[in-house]
């Protein structure tokens, strides 16, 4: 018998078994109701007396639960589980990919998102870099995919060079769980679900004419020109990871016990493992540089992400290590003015008004007359007063960074006059914003150099007049009752494939 995609109806037993929700009370919206009330109730029942799990997809199989068991219904089923529990969703899309990890789900699934502009291309090859490690070759693929698509190539015709193997990374039935997971996690899983149903009731591809054969040897070309612009795709920088650069500043100090260290800091278990890891190299002679290369490699998964480094930074401040962490800042500061961003000082700055608690009246009458000579303090006070004017008005503040950088506001635009700035910052106990805002500026910069997709090119004619999402009707009958439909999504990336 064939396996049937129901992740819905799958979400909704685990929330029952799992989360020891009640069925009965979950809050359904009124189409909801009409739709699933009848089967959600009957399944409640069941779960209730101890029907496994293997039992209730049989029951499904011979005719029970109905509505649950239609694959149009599915994204709604997520939606409804996922507004009480969205783990236990995340926990059965992987699990349902990982059932189906022959048919590219994780791969067509990431394709999805990039051709219905919920992703943009650099970001998904972002977060493909740090789900795989920058220097993988899942990064190179999806990078080369990015060239692709940026000449022109439909998504379908994507994945029909992927089904030749000529992207064997992207295919790997192991990359396709990973994929799922950095899909479920941006909160994309009606997208996933409709892969899913898309692929359990895909069709014969048809036969291809000898104008598919023509553009599948000019796509194969491509393919080859994009892989060589993407042997060294660079999607990660070391000033990104000012927490580890601490860690390991601190592990070279012969006084520190890294274990002791790992055992008593407030880290999750597998972030600690990855630490310890790290502070014992160090501890061998392992040089940092090193470290940062077997990163890139995918060595360290957790180490790698922006919300770690607020983390690490703050375990190395607690075992009073502070000055590593002003040293770090500082010189990731000045490559900040001396490279890229002229900036950094006022943008920081900024952040601090928008976010935190502080009154710029007094910072400015106290705290500039110590950061800034006599001459340079009136002009800068001036400018800044403007700043904190135009953010109670509401003006934005990307809006106010472009009047610095067109030099509308001339000291505030100053390379001397950044790092007084971010001394103020780190004098007001907001060190964890300068942080932030120089892993967003080398984020944005790597970003930049990544290839853009327009998504207004990359779909086929099929996918684009396909639904994105599922919709809902709601029609009377003669008994006045209501029967509800949700139009069954067509959606694809291989609605015409090439052929090989």
């Amino acid at each position: 018998m064939e396996q049937m995609c129901v992740p819905g109806f799958k979400a909704l037993i685990h929330l029952a078994t799992d989360n020891q929700v009640d069925l009965e009370t979950v809050e359904l919206e009124s189409v909801e109701k009409a739709a699933f009330s009848k089967d959600i109730a009957k399944l409640s029942l069941q779960l209730k007396k101890g029907v496994q799990v293997n039992e209730l997809m049989t029951m499904m199989k011979e005719g029970d639960f109905v509505a649950l068991k239609r694959t149009e219904h599915q994204a709604k089923l997520l939606e409804v589980a996922d507004r009480l529990e969205s783990a236990t969703v995340h926990k059965v899309l992987v699990q349902e990919a990982r059932d189906r990890c022959d048919s590219n789900i994780g791969l067509k699934s990431v394709m999805r998102t990039i051709e219905t502009g919920k992703e943009s291309m650099e970001q998904v090859i972002m977060d493909v870099s740090k789900e795989f490690g920058p220097s993988s070759e899942p990064v190179k693929e999806i990078a080369a995919i990015g060239h692709l698509l940026q000449e022109g190539v439909r998504c379908d015709e994507v994945m029909t060079l992927v089904e030749s193997g000529l992207l064997p990374s992207l295919k790997m039935p192991q990359a396709q769980v990973p994929l799922v997971s950095m899909v479920a996690d941006k909160g994309h899983i009606g997208t996933i679900c409709e892969v899913m149903v898309a692929e359990s009731v895909k069709e014969i591809p048809k036969t291809k004419t000898k104008g598919a054969a023509a553009r599948v040897s000019e796509v194969k070309e491509l393919l080859k020109k994009a892989k060589t612009q993407c042997v060294d795709v660079k999607t990660f920088t070391s000033e990104m990871v000012p927490g580890v650069k601490a860690i390991m500043r601190m592990a070279q100090e012969d006084q520190v016990n890294i274990e002791e260290v790992v055992q008593k800091a407030n880290l999750e278990h597998k972030l600690k493992e990855e630490v310890a890891k790290i502070g014992m190299m160090v501890k061998h002679g392992v040089l940092a540089q090193d470290v940062i290369t077997l990163m890139e490699a995918g060595e360290f998964p957790l180490l790698m992400r922006e919300e770690a480094q607020a983390q690490l930074l703050t375990v190395v401040e607690d075992f009073g290590f502070k000055a590593l962490v002003n040293q770090v800042m500082t010189e990731q500061v000045e490559q900040a003015i001396q490279k890229t961003d002229k900036t950094i000082g006022v943008k920081t700055f900024i952040r601090m008004l928008e976010q935190a608690n502080v009154n710029v009246e007094e910072i400015i009458t106290e705290q500039f007359p110590k950061e800034f000579d006599i001459k340079e303090q009136e002009p800068i006070s001036q400018e800044m007063a403007k700043v904190s004017v135009m953010l109670t008005e509401g003006v934005q503040a990307q809006e106010i960074i472009s009047m610095v950088e067109a030099g509308e506001l001339p000291h505030l635009n100053r390379p001397e006059t950044q790092m007084p700035l971010i001394n103020v910052v780190e004098g007001q106990g907001q060190s964890a914003l300068i942080f932030q805002v120089l892993i967003e500026d080398s984020v944005r910069d790597i970003i930049q150099e990544l290839p853009k997709v327009d998504v207004a090119t990359i779909s086929s004619v099929e996918t684009l007049q396909s639904a994105s999402s599922t919709k809902v009707e709601v029609k009377g009958t003669k008994s006045a009752a209501a029967v509800v439909t949700f139009t069954k999504s067509q959606i694809d990336c291989d609605s015409e494939p090439l052929g090989e």
